[in-house]
């Protein structure tokens, strides 16, 4: 059963994740998931950034976040929110997309839309998500998972996004993110790219709404958040993840995720 400000893990599932916030002033870096995400404003409003856009978010909203989106969600002048989210593994996404007939592809097709103040998604991940908190056999929760995704599917567009991205700019990123425990230099990311340091500086958080150094924490905190969902003692997890020390971990992770280490591995 979730709790307040907690996630929750199903070994049995181990394609999703979720959350549930209440009461919280928690902020964010902007930063990006491995997962999809989706999420439900039970109270309160933030101000949400998604693609560089920035809208409002009550009660009553959806917000969905593709892999790899840029985003921020933080609370509206200070004051206190509450929300629910689902994270959802990609590949794990993109064979259910397959399966409904929604792509015919091996890569996840995005969804276009950011935010929604469509009552029945809010409603249906509600619904849902509380399925998934109470005690249930695991048909039962990954039967309900399907249909959402159904529905969700029935209701909002998707399209293998056409980035356009500059292929030497994409080899920063692969390289960047290939070496992010490393102590890696701006010209060790030029030399694998091609690109001198000016253009990369210039190009680079245009294309990926990072700077390079953004990048590299953000790589670190989703790695770490894995090695942390398996049980890694957080000093390790600092360590095997290119931070400096144990704090300057707690510091980055915080920033990011909006609870300690300690607080996500004991959840």
């Amino acid at each position: 059963m979730a709790t307040q400000g907690t996630f929750w893990r199903d070994p049995s599932l181990p394609f999703i994740e979720t959350r549930a916030v209440s009461g919280s002033r928690a902020c964010y870096d902007p930063h990006t998931h491995a997962t999809f995400s989706i999420g439900t404003v039970l109270n309160g409003q933030a101000q949400y950034l998604n693609r560089g856009r920035r809208a409002l978010a009550g009660a009553g909203s959806v917000v969905m976040i593709n892999p790899g989106d840029v985003h921020a969600c933080n609370p509206r002048d200070d004051s206190v929110w509450a929300y629910r989210m689902l994270f959802i593994d990609s590949a794990w996404l993109a064979g259910v997309q397959r399966e409904i007939g929604v792509s015919l592809h091996q890569d996840l097709q995005m969804f276009s839309q950011t935010l929604s103040q469509e009552s029945r998604v809010f409603q249906g991940l509600n619904n849902l998500l509380a399925s998934l908190w109470q005690p249930a056999e695991r048909l039962a929760k990954e039967s309900a998972m399907v249909d959402f995704l159904i529905r969700l599917h029935q209701e909002f567009d998707t399209v293998k996004l056409d980035l356009k991205s500059n292929h030497r700019l994409s080899r920063a990123a692969e390289y960047i993110a290939a070496h992010c425990v490393d102590d890696i230099a701006l010209q060790d990311i030029c030399a694998a790219s091609q690109l001198s340091r000016s253009y990369l500086i210039r190009a680079f958080k245009r294309q990926y709404g990072l700077t390079p150094h953004a990048f590299l924490l953000n790589q670190r905190v989703q790695r770490a958040q894995g090695l942390l969902k398996k049980g890694r003692a957080i000093a390790d997890v600092a360590a095997d993840c290119g931070f400096a020390d144990q704090a300057h971990f707690q510091r980055v992770f915080k920033r990011h995720v909006a609870i300690t280490p300690g607080l996500y591995l004991r959840t």
